[in-house]
């Protein structure tokens, strides 16, 4: 068998493998939300770093705008049903009891409307500080 000589010459070695595979990251970060709601921005990109404070989710809000907006309703129907049975209480069609029933069903409509606005307040503030820490 023949052998064929080759001059000796410095050259780069490279110690390269090529495959395939996965990998995993030495860090991962689980990110929700505290409140529920629809995921409608994430204001950064997969990987990229971000600074303490950055909004890290952007939650809809237009739920809450419409439930506020029914609640703000129903309120305002209420206290109108309230002040037509004050009217038909003065000229004698209905009995105190049906203004005392028609005042609680006001207030209390004007409470859940008063409690949707401290929550969505609420909200908002949980969320604006509960930015990356």
């Amino acid at each position: 068998m023949p052998v064929k000589a080759q001059p000796v010459k410095v050259d780069l070695v490279l110690n390269e493998v090529t495959a395939v595979g996965s990998l995993i990251a030495d860090e991962a970060v689980i990110i929700r939300p505290e409140t529920a709601g629809r995921v409608i921005e994430l204001p950064f990109r997969e990987g990229q770093a971000v600074q303490k404070g950055a909004k890290l989710v952007v939650i809809d809000g237009s739920e809450y705008d419409a439930i506020l907006a029914q609640a703000k309703a129903e309120a305002k129907t209420e206290t109108q049903r309230y002040e037509r049975t004050i009217d038909l209480f003065k000229n004698k069609f209905v009995s105190q009891d049906a203004v005392d029933v028609a005042k609680a069903i006001g207030r209390y409509a004007l409470w859940v409307t008063i409690g949707l606005v401290v929550v969505i307040i609420a909200r908002q503030w949980w969320v604006a500080r509960r930015r990356a820490t």
